[in-house]
């Protein structure tokens, strides 16, 4: 018919972008709770709905290393990796990897040298600009009417995500600081 020839049918492609986001780190030496600080990482990513890459649950952990010395040293050093979805028109995907180092630590004191490194990055789907006029024009304003939008109020509350989650951290160690008597 005629309409095929003035209207194909063809799909409109997808491409999938990424982009990373805000990272910071966190550096502490002194006394913490170190099973503690495992639970409140456990709970912040749960609580503000961030579940595990590969499972889609709350198991975050992707690698972990521990040894300990005869005198009661303890190294450690973990990495968990979390994702969350922003929205689903347009795709957006929010990403978290978070490396704990502790390195030493005293199980006995309670005490040793942390680093808490959390990186972001953020992926989405956008249309290709490629075929007939009518998937480029739409591809087009998708971008500028749709995506865009989207994407800035993303990378905001991602940005959101990272300092508070550095924040928790801060605040959770905080407590466990103590002010020697003078």
């Amino acid at each position: 018919m005629i309409w095929d020839f003035l209207f194909p049918k063809e799909e409109v492609k997808w491409e999938e972008k990424e982009e990373d986001g805000p990272s910071t780190k966190v550096k502490y030496s002194g006394p913490f709770d170190l099973k503690g600080l495992y639970q409140k990482l456990h709970d912040w990513l749960s609580d503000n709905d961030y579940t595990d890459i590969q499972v889609g649950q709350d198991y975050y952990e992707t690698w972990y290393y521990h040894k300990e010395t005869k005198d009661g040293l303890m190294f450690l050093k973990f990495k968990w990796s979390a994702v969350k979805k922003f929205s689903d028109e347009p795709e957006i995907k929010h990403f978290l990897n978070i490396t704990v180092t502790v390195a030493p630590y005293n199980k006995n004191l309670k005490k040793g040298d942390l680093e808490i490194e959390i990186k972001s990055k953020r992926k989405w789907k956008e249309p290709k600009e490629e075929g007939s006029f009518y998937i480029r024009e739409g591809a087009k304003r998708y971008k500028k009417d749709k995506l865009k939008p989207k994407l800035k109020e993303s990378a905001k509350k991602l940005y959101e995500d990272v300092y508070k989650f550095k924040k928790e951290i801060e605040e959770f160690l905080k407590t466990y600081y103590v002010t020697p008597l003078v």
